[in-house]
């Protein structure tokens, strides 16, 4: 039960899926394809734009509304950006639901 990570960890890793360099398509390309496949869409999915794709992993939000986490390939277009966002007692999958929206809606759109 003990997880040692951060979200530069987790965006990490969704930037070395993304790319393909270091793992390669083998590896990298049925990851993407689960990821995009994720069905528990509580965390940074929840408030995106129906245009918006969402390729990402969710983490558990037990005891309820304290930790949650979500790391993501997010779409729009052309443009991708990664974002991964942990919790420790901030509101749960709510927090990094807003959150995720926040840091969509701040970013540039063509």
């Amino acid at each position: 039960r003990e997880n040692h990570s951060s979200a530069a960890d987790l965006a990490t890793l969704l930037e070395e899926l993304a790319t393909g360099e270091t793992l390669g398509p083998a590896v990298a390309d049925p990851v993407w394809a689960s990821l995009e496949r994720q069905e528990h869409l509580d965390g940074i999915a929840r408030y995106l734009p129906a245009t918006a794709s969402y390729a990402g992993k969710c983490g558990d939000d037990a005891p309820a509304g304290r930790y949650a986490h979500d790391c993501a390939l997010i779409g729009d277009g052309e443009r991708r950006v990664i974002v991964a966002i942990m919790t420790d007692g901030a509101g749960g999958f709510e927090a990094v639901s807003r959150t995720g929206a926040a840091l969509y809606q701040a970013l540039p759109h063509a």
